[in-house]
């Protein structure tokens, strides 16, 4: 990516049961490199959240939606408002790739 001059990428990640945002800036000696990432979860996610998070791209934590731990859970309605469901909007304009 960085060799290409591709920039302001977003990754969707998913398979967690919390949600979460990221900004990575992995070069020090570039520091406007930098590629954001959202986590997300099945539609009930929110019940085992871990907020241990792996240092090696230099993450910064922009968001974390989700209990302090699992448990802090313990009722169906303490669990219910950590579900969530969103939609993401992208300009028209904007390229974009999906993959897996």
């Amino acid at each position: 990516m960085r060799s290409n001059d591709i920039r302001n990428s977003v990754w969707i990640t998913t398979d967690v049961h919390f949600a979460e945002a990221f900004r990575y800036v992995p070069f020090a000696e570039n520091p406007g490199f930098s590629v954001s990432e959202l986590v997300t979860g099945p539609m009930n996610a929110g019940i085992f959240p871990n907020t241990d998070f792996d240092p090696t791209l230099n993450p910064e934590r922009l968001a974390f939606f989700g209990p302090s731990s699992a448990g802090a859970v313990t009722s169906w309605a303490q669990a219910k408002q950590w579900f969530n469901f969103g939609e993401l909007h992208s300009p028209t304009r904007a390229r974009s790739r999906c993959g897996s």
